[in-house]
């Protein structure tokens, strides 16, 4: 039918658009480096690359390598695990493994956005609307440039999230880590397989909804919390104003709670006696100014609240589910918590269907009337909802256009000297031991993925106690003197190797060379590997 051509179009079209900055990194390389394969977000990317790489080595438990504390092998995380072992199976790389399951989880969360719409909307033409406003619209960072926004950020703490919170937004979703996607579409068939629970009376509908929180658990346990609170609180709103639904939906929900109960109990079991899931959970991941998320969702929240008036005074059992979720993360982007703005993940798809029922059922008809033109006027109906959702894009076309700016910027950020790269080919071929190395955190961000080894420090959230371990990095590769302590240091910490490449030169000179407790592996391309010596003792 046309409407679903309509929209495989729009998801093909934005999949497109999400790999042109990908594509410009390829086709612009600076002489002498070479594209790491990332044009958002690359830090984190890299600690994906880490985990898929100990996957593909046929691991079954993952570590987090971008820091050295004790790790039982205890953390299966089913998402990077599969990647792992497509790479294993395969002739494919890691970075061509990773692009294949950015495409597929976009597509397949377009897949499960569509069918969530059309839960709550029959119409087809209002459908696809719907599906237009998620794939694409943004908020509105476009109007003030991007300078002004750091400035404001500096002394407010205002910054629209469209600008940089990768959860918010379907398209920021999609464009930042592919675990992000797959996140948002475990939350979307939960309370999709919920809803047709109550509204068929299947019980395995219930099922299919807590093997998706199952899977949530496993994959982003913090959202879990919004599943929850949300169901929660759509079971008391059929308490007070469907009692006759009442049932089935505390049904559907202990279900779906049971189902998914052992994978949720799994994480917290880990994150109440892991080391490192204890500290790692005390990073913060705050919410900004209530302003950035009001600019950031821009004009389909200003839509989207009229619709939420309305079901409070007349909507159906299905529709309080979509008020009750954009309520309630509201309400949870600002309890205190480390991981506020975490929470806001998907919440973007009820927010876009929210907007477009009100958009077509009232909005579009009283823009017609006042240009003179029949409000039934199928033609008039789908220019005036063609205009609206024009000006909900242009903040990703900013975003696509900021990415490759930053790419031209900031080369560091996304590209590498073709000396280190060779030398972390070197590493991973005759030193893949998982054995701690040091460098400072540049190369230390890649180093996991590509050579398989463990680092001192790297990632800015994975590396535990960032800031300390980055000073305490330099210190011991360009402070000169205090040679003794120096080897104390690494004794205590386990350091079998010393990498010293190109992003280390530009920072100063080496101020252990000549050590007589390192003997140096590898010198090449700008790059010197050293490896502590059985004489670190002595």
């Amino acid at each position: 039918m046309m409407h679903k051509a309509v929209v495989k179009m729009i998801a093909l079209a934005v999949v497109a658009i999400v790999f042109v900055p990908y594509i410009w990194g390829y086709l612009h390389v600076p002489q002498g480096m070479i594209f790491m394969g990332f044009a958002d977000h690359p830090y984190d990317q890299n600690v994906y690359l880490s985990y898929i790489q100990q996957a593909s080595e046929g691991k079954f438990f993952i570590r987090r390598d971008h820091t050295l504390e004790p790790q039982r092998p205890l953390f299966f995380n089913p998402f990077t695990w599969i990647m792992g072992q497509a790479v294993r199976v395969s002739r494919v790389t890691l970075l061509q493994i990773y692009y294949i399951t950015i495409a597929f989880y976009a597509f397949l969360l377009f897949y499960v956005i569509y069918w969530f719409i059309s839960l709550f909307i029959p119409d087809p033409r209002q459908r696809i609307f719907a599906f237009a406003l998620c794939a694409f619209s943004s908020g509105l960072c476009w109007l003030i440039p991007s300078r002004q926004w750091e400035i404001l950020f500096q002394n407010y703490n205002i910054v629209p999230i469209d600008y940089w919170i990768a959860e918010t937004i379907t398209f920021e979703t999609i464009f930042s880590v592919p675990q992000k996607a797959a996140t948002a579409l475990l939350m979307l068939l939960t309370f999709g397989f919920f809803l047709k629970a109550i509204r068929e009376k299947h019980r395995l509908h219930s099922v299919y909804g807590g093997l998706s929180l199952f899977a949530l658990s496993l994959v982003h346990p913090v959202d879990v919390a919004t599943v929850a609170i949300v169901l929660a609180a759509y079971v008391v709103v059929m308490l007070i104003e469907f009692k006759g639904s009442a049932a089935r939906a505390i049904t559907a929900g202990a279900v779906i709670a049971v189902t998914a109960l052992p994978a949720f109990l799994y994480m917290v079991y880990l994150f109440k006696t892991e080391p490192v899931f204890i500290e790692w959970s005390k990073e913060k991941f705050l919410s900004p100014h209530p302003l950035s998320y009001i600019i950031g969702y821009g004009i389909v929240l200003l839509l989207a609240i009229p619709e939420i008036v309305w079901i409070f005074r007349r909507g159906n059992r299905e529709d309080w589910l979509l008020a009750v979720w954009v309520l309630a993360v509201a309400v949870l982007l600002y309890v205190p918590t480390s991981f506020q703005r975490r929470l806001s993940t998907a919440v973007h798809v009820p927010l876009c269907i929210l907007a477009a029922r009100w958009t077509c059922r009232r909005l579009v008809p009283a823009i017609l009337r006042v240009l003179g033109s029949s409000p039934r006027s199928n033609r008039a109906q789908v220019v005036v909802m063609a205009g609206i959702f024009l000006l909900t894009t242009p903040a990703n076309i900013v975003k696509i256009a900021s990415c490759i700016t930053d790419m031209k910027t900031k080369p560091l950020e996304f590209y590498m000297y073709e000396g280190d790269v060779e030398a972390m080919k070197w590493m991973m071929t005759e030193h893949n031991e998982d054995a701690p190395i040091l460098s400072t955190y540049k190369s230390g961000l890649y180093l996991p993925a590509y050579t398989g080894n463990r680092v001192y420090v790297g990632h800015w959230s994975e590396t535990l106690k960032f800031a300390e371990k980055a000073r305490i990095a330099d210190w011991l590769l360009f402070s000169p003197g205090e040679e003794s302590a120096k080897r104390e240091f690494l004794k205590e910490k386990g350091i079998h190797y010393i990498y010293f490449g190109n992003f280390e030169r530009m920072r100063g000179r080496f101020a252990l060379e000549g050590a007589p407790y390192l003997r140096e592996i590898y010198r090449a391309g700008g790059v010197a590997i050293f490896q502590l010596g059985s004489n670190l003792n002595n």
